[in-house]
């Protein structure tokens, strides 16, 4: 190797590790700034109650409708989550984790037709539990993102009618959405109870989702029990929401102690149509059963006490 080269190829290595020295401390005094300017970690928890007007329809490969459910289910709510503090910089803003478990209650009046046609009027009794995983993240003081995990098992019980014979149903499904928040001050809040520099602060927001293929338990009378293969689903949620905050909170950063919120949420799914199962009798076939496509629609008020340690 000629010296010419040698000396060529020293300059290089020695302006690479010059960038990379450079690029390290720059990386090293942003993290370093990032990490002074984050306060303490904050612990919170909230109990939440709503009430949600619920309707489900199922449809057949023509779209006529099979069954239709409409009534009001109670929700309660637990949520816990540990914020690591607020930046100054919204570059720095770290991700926010929240976990949510709920219990849903309640009846929808039932209408539909039998396998022989005959129509066919009752009730269902529905029971509903959820997680959601949920991860927060600001990108200024009015906007920012959000992705949430959901599991959901819904007992779906239709009671006896006439000559048809009520049976139980268990759906278990997982759902991925993600959403874009908007949200600004109301300004202070004389007179409410609220702690100095807190405020009201409004939000609106976008769900967008989708699930995997979720699975059914059935328990038909004098039938054994059968495992079916439900349809993807996809779903979008609207949401507004009311809270008390501090005035520069980017993302519901409210002071230690206790706050309110209230939300309103409406949500649509759709559900595609499942893959046919044998339906048997002490193991012996005696028919087939699919779970049809079915849209679900919902319009919820929560209000919900949360306090931050």
């Amino acid at each position: 190797m000629g010296a010419g080269l040698k000396v060529w190829l020293a300059g290089r290595w020695i302006r690479a590790c010059a960038a990379a020295a450079l690029l390290w401390g720059a990386a090293s005094a942003a993290l370093a700034g990032c990490i002074s300017s984050l306060d303490s970690a904050e612990p919170w928890a909230a109990l939440d109650a709503a009430v949600e007007h619920s309707r489900w329809q199922e449809l057949d490969a023509q779209g006529h409708s099979l069954v239709r459910e409409t009534g009001t289910l109670q929700v309660l709510g637990l949520s816990v989550g540990l914020d690591r503090g607020q930046a100054a910089d919204h570059a720095c803003q770290p991700l926010r984790w929240v976990l949510r478990l709920s219990h849903a209650q309640g009846r929808r009046d039932y209408q539909g037709v039998s396998s022989s046609q005959v129509p066919i009027q009752t009730a269902s009794a529905i029971g509903r539990n959820m997680a959601q995983l949920l991860a927060l993240q600001a990108l200024t003081d009015a906007w920012s993102v959000a992705g949430r995990l959901s599991y959901r098992q819904t007992l779906r019980a239709m009671a006896d009618s006439g000559p048809v014979l009520g049976y139980p149903e268990r759906t278990t499904d997982w759902q991925a959405a993600a959403t874009l928040r908007y949200g600004n001050q109301l300004g202070p809040g004389p007179g409410l109870g609220l702690a100095p520099g807190q405020g009201w602060r409004w939000s609106a927001e976008v769900w967008l989702g989708a699930g995997p293929r979720g699975s059914l338990l059935l328990r038909l009378p004098q039938a054994d029990p059968a495992s079916l293969v439900l349809g993807r689903s996809r779903l979008v949620q609207w949401g507004l929401v009311l809270e008390s905050a501090e005035k520069d909170a980017a993302y519901a950063d409210l002071s230690k102690g206790w706050s309110g919120q209230l939300r309103l949420d409406y949500l649509f799914e759709q559900f595609g149509s499942g893959e046919s199962t044998v339906i048997r009798r002490q193991g012996l076939p005696i028919g087939g059963a699919a779970q049809p496509a079915a849209r679900q629609s919902a319009l919820s008020l929560q209000a919900a006490l949360r306090y931050r340690f």
